[in-house]
């Protein structure tokens, strides 16, 4: 399953989100090559970011703010089963039964040649499609046919073209075991089991307590608790920004600082499409039907809506005098740092910094302020339609 971090006040920094490798997202404003951004101070990246904003927008008072919002959604039995029926989709696994040609397996394998074990030769957990010719002439055709559970003794001989010197043109014997089936139709079914391995693929057993049916229900309903809470939180910083832009004047922002966010929206969404999707824009609008207009009607709407909420952001950032400390930016790269799995913050710094650290420093400034105008506004929640 898809895993996610959420941060409520990236739904307006989608700078960050090029990050993520789904295509990388050009600068708003062309940086000048002679500043070493990396060296920069979180003093001097915020005189950066808040450049000129002063001149751009206006702000009138923000201090009294009411909002209406729904409550955090309850996670209903229905909500839990859903969700753990997509689960088994995702992981059609099948614990009984005979492989043919054409299945998915996973099987652990240990060879040996003249009786000892070689380098290469041994794995446990691979995940291997029969008939698909990954493996040496023989060795599939003789997995074919083994149940679950099963071990078998497998003989082969390596081509004489064989790259490992080692094997190359000599007989060996595989000892093979199936220790499940991917199903090419239909869905998995919930056992514990099927538990132990999903959550190993996963690499969530730190968040699920133990292998069994229950403990992954447990886990199921505490990632729907959370993505709710994510949700209730959501829709909070989108009707504060909502209500800000109300009473924010965007009459003297240069039309050439709007071309520039137009222009990097444009260059986002298409290196998305055609990162995610290998498409030309003309062949996806095409396939979505979609015409050019609308597309680019679309993201000039997009892209202003993002620069009116960044500008008058800041602009409550430097009335308020909000600022970033060197420890709050550290630790925030170690957010990240650890969501991106490098190896240090140092090291997912020096790879990102140079293109993406005032845009790092400026998604946590509007996280910043966006709290600081959470604790300003009045926050009611809707009253139950059911009750």
């Amino acid at each position: 399953m898809k895993k996610r971090i959420i941060a409520v006040a990236l739904c307006i920094a989608m700078s960050v989100t090029a990050l993520a490798g789904c295509g990388k997202k050009e600068e708003k404003e062309k940086k000048d090559d002679t500043v070493d951004y990396a060296a920069m101070s979180v003093d001097d990246m915020l005189k950066t970011v808040l450049k000129d904003v002063e001149d751009y927008v206006t702000v009138e008072d923000y201090s009294n703010m009411e909002l209406e919002v729904a409550p955090v959604a309850e996670v209903t039995e229905g909500a839990i089963e859903a969700e753990l029926q997509s689960w088994l989709e995702f992981y059609p696994l099948a614990f009984e039964g005979t492989c043919a040609s054409g299945d998915s397996v996973n099987i652990d394998y240990v060879g040996t040649v003249d009786g000892k074990e070689f380098s290469g030769g041994s794995y446990e957990g691979y995940d291997l499609v029969l008939g698909s010719g990954a493996f040496i002439p023989g060795f599939e055709e003789q997995v074919e046919g083994m149940s679950v559970g099963d071990t078998k003794k497998i003989n082969v001989k390596f081509p004489d073209g064989y790259d490992n010197e080692e094997v190359k043109g000599k007989d060996a014997v595989f000892e093979v075991k199936l220790n499940y089936m991917k199903k090419s139709e239909g869905s998995g079914t919930l056992t514990d089991k099927w538990v132990e391995v999903v959550v190993e693929k996963e690499g969530v057993s730190d968040k699920v307590t133990a292998n069994t049916v229950d403990a992954f229900k447990e886990f199921v309903k505490g990632t729907l608790e959370d993505t709710a809470k994510d949700d209730y939180d959501a829709s909070i910083a989108q009707g504060i920004l909502g209500k800000v832009n109300e009473i924010s004047n965007y009459d003297n922002v240069p039309e050439k600082l709007k071309e520039d966010y137009i222009n990097s929206e444009r260059e986002y969404q298409e290196s998305v499409i055609q990162n995610q999707y290998g498409m030309e824009i003309a062949d996806y609008l095409e396939a979505v039907s979609i015409d050019e207009d609308t597309f680019n009607a679309d993201i000039e709407k997009s892209a202003i809506d993002y620069m009116n909420d960044v500008l008058s952001l800041k602009l409550v950032a430097i009335k308020e005098s909000i600022k970033i400390t060197e420890d709050e930016y550290n630790d925030y790269l170690k957010t990240y740092a650890e969501y991106y799995n490098s190896e240090s913050v140092e090291e997912f710094e020096k790879q990102y910094a140079p293109e993406y650290k005032t845009d790092l420093f400026e998604s946590l400034l509007m996280e910043k302020v966006l709290e600081f105008l959470k604790d300003k506004t009045k926050i009611t929640e809707k009253a139950d339609a059911g009750q």
